[in-house]
């Protein structure tokens, strides 16, 4: 509801008791104030004032003093007139013509509208499906001031910006976020900071220099949560190895042995349709065979590539002891026969149930093609897996002290950390894509449908904050992913510099922009982004009067004519000029808004929460070996 429509119907309700009040006074003026009027309610600069509606009362004296009686109903009567016309002006719609256009920015009635204010009922009910309501509130009251704890703790959600009054804006609902800001625009002290200090369940974190953990890990530890610190270019680390997410011995193990492969190679379908993907099938098949044949523990990634690296024996050995080697030696001698319905047979028909026949067959496939060919495939494999060489990410990925599915099904919420130094992002690039990979891959296996409607298959929702998204390269999974997964309890929020910097990785056809609802864009610089928000924001309807004359130019007879254009809400040169504190938000079928930028230290309730310091280890959830 408008400030108008407000005013409207105070003065209504208000209109019929001062008109007869008025009415009332006059009377008892023309009359002198006569004692046979009654008793007044009080007298104020000895003027009798009495109860509004005695006017009906004195009727009776209404022959007595026609006069006074009529003065007194003309000015009542007058009075509701103007009220009346008053109500008309404030409840009147302006005519706005729209021709060309009808872009505008959101009102803080649009906004309202938009469910980007905090709602109690919907947080709290969030917290009691997670069991961490009466942990929250021992955590905030015990520990911040009550106005920043009230606050505090009915809050949740990504913060996207505050609009002009002041007020911050804020997206809990299912859908993801992206953000567009240069570097040094203050997307971490306006975005990523605040949000992780309102978000209040899992997340897991892309965190470039480790500033994110250094300021919000305190907090959300405070709160109850694990936080758990993954540096594999570090000693002080939790561990993660990849290939202790393979469910090994079940019919889930090849798809999941593949989607590692898939992501290690990362093969560009469109220019390497040879090397690239036979190397994924190849790297897929050796993966499946190391992990059988380490005995003693789960096999990891450096394992595979020591595999393929050995000098102990040539390509072809490796290949004949992936095609013949023993891989099962459980006494479930009919476990790959269940599997995958298939035996191998040597020549002289003797069975083989130990041997897997998917390795097997990928062994005997890279056996059988030419020499070039196939070191050409083997190398393509060694190339991408380099990196486990290094022995400091060797030691990161030896074992696993937290599973993907602890993340939104542990007794807590659990806030994992990617902590990648600026000069090791093109290092780790292959594990923050292998963790978003597994986590979306084991993650959205399975849906339990409430009654409701509502996904219960997991018991915290998970953010996922992605900061310099393009650099990481490539994530094909999700950029596919961004239109289901919020059906299983994910949010994404995204950062790029700018759209060029997603085109070049995802090309102007993606489909990235579509599947984040909400979009927010700090001052751009290149022209691509500016003139997507140009585009987006729409046109709107501006007068524009042509004057003419006829004969001498200040002796004539002049012609002032009126016509409508269209003109952009906001200009090119006018985006570009967008102040420090500006910023533009667009949520999917609904006005732009106009909004403010936040900085986290100008904000008491940031400042106290910075002051917890981050844990000097992280935690461990369960070690995996």
């Amino acid at each position: 509801m408008t400030k108008k429509k407000k005013i409207a119907i105070i003065i209504y309700l208000l209109m019929f008791p001062i008109s007869i009040t008025l009415a009332t006074q006059i009377f008892a003026k023309y009359v002198g104030y006569a004692k046979g009027l009654g008793e007044p309610l009080f007298i104020i600069n000895k003027i009798p004032f009495y109860p509004p509606f005695k006017i009906i009362e004195w009727q009776i004296y209404r022959n007595q003093a026609p006069i006074a009686f009529e003065k007194a109903l003309t000015s009542g009567g007058i009075t509701l007139v103007i009220f009346v016309f008053l109500i008309g002006f404030l409840t009147k719609k302006k005519h706005v013509e729209t021709s060309h256009g009808a872009a505008s920015f959101a009102t803080q009635d649009d906004i309202k509208k938009m469910k980007l204010l905090p709602k109690e009922k919907d947080i709290l009910k969030s917290y009691d499906k997670e069991g961490m309501t009466q942990i929250y509130k021992e955590a905030i009251y015990n520990n911040f001031p009550d106005k920043i704890a009230n606050e505090d703790f009915k809050t949740n959600g990504i913060v996207i910006g505050q609009d002009e009054k002041g007020n911050y804006l804020y997206d809990n609902q299912p859908g993801h976020v992206i953000l567009a800001a240069q570097t040094g625009a203050g997307k971490g002290v306006g975005f990523v900071l605040p949000t992780l200090w309102t978000w209040k369940e899992s997340s897991i974190i892309n965190d470039i220099k480790g500033e994110n953990w250094q300021l919000t890990a305190g907090y959300r530890k405070l709160l109850g949560h694990k936080v758990l610190k993954f540096d594999a270019t570090s000693l002080n680390t939790v561990h993660f190895n990849p290939m202790a997410e393979i469910r090994k011995g079940t019919v889930y193990e090849y798809q999941e042995a593949k989607n590692i492969a898939d992501t290690i190679v990362s093969p560009d379908k469109k220019t390497d349709r040879f090397f690239g993907p036979n190397g994924v099938e190849f790297l897929t098949g050796v993966i499946l065979h190391v992990l059988y044949m380490v005995k003693e523990r789960t096999a990891n990634l450096t394992d595979v590539y020591r595999f393929l690296t050995t000098p102990t024996l040539t390509e072809e050995e490796k290949l004949k002891q992936m095609t013949w080697g023993e891989h099962n030696t459980t006494s479930d001698t009919g476990l790959f026969q269940k599997i995958y319905n298939n035996v191998i047979t040597e020549k002289d028909g003797t069975l083989r149930p130990d041997v897997h026949p998917m390795v097997s067959g990928i062994g005997n496939d890279m056996l059988n093609r030419a020499d070039n060919e196939r070191s050409g495939i083997i190398s393509t494999a060694k190339t991408e897996l380099a990196i486990f060489a290094d022995p400091v990410i060797s030691r990161a990925v030896q074992y696993s002290d937290f599973k993907i599915k602890d993340l939104m099904n542990y007794d807590v919420p659990v806030d994992l950390y990617f902590v990648t130094p600026p000069k090791a992002i093109g290092i780790t690039a292959t594990l923050i894509k292998l963790l978003i990979n597994q986590i979306i891959f084991i993650l959205t296996d399975e849906m339990i449908i409430s009654d409701s409607g509502q996904n219960e298959n997991f018991k915290h929702r998970l953010l996922l904050m992605i900061d310099e998204f393009p650099a990481i390269g490539k994530i094909e999974l999700l950029h596919k992913a961004l239109a289901y997964v919020r059906g299983y309890g994910m949010k994404v929020a995204l950062i790029t510099q700018d759209l060029k910097q997603l085109y070049e990785i995802y090309g102007e056809n993606n489909s990235i922009l579509n599947n984040c609802k909400t979009q927010i864009f700090y001052t751009p610089s290149d022209d691509k982004t500016t003139t997507f928000i140009e585009q987006k924001l729409g046109k709107k309807t501006v007068e524009q009067q042509t004057k003419s004359w006829k004969g001498f130019k200040y002796f004539s007879d002049w012609n002032i004519s009126t016509s409508y254009v269209g003109r952009s809400l906001m200009t090119f040169d006018e985006i570009q000029q967008l102040s420090d504190e500006e910023s533009l938000i667009f949520i999917t079928g609904q006005k732009p808004i106009h909004g403010k930028k936040i900085r986290w230290y100008k904000e008491e309730k940031f400042k106290l929460k910075a002051k917890y310091k981050a844990p000097e280890k992280s935690d461990i959830i369960q070690e995996t070996r």
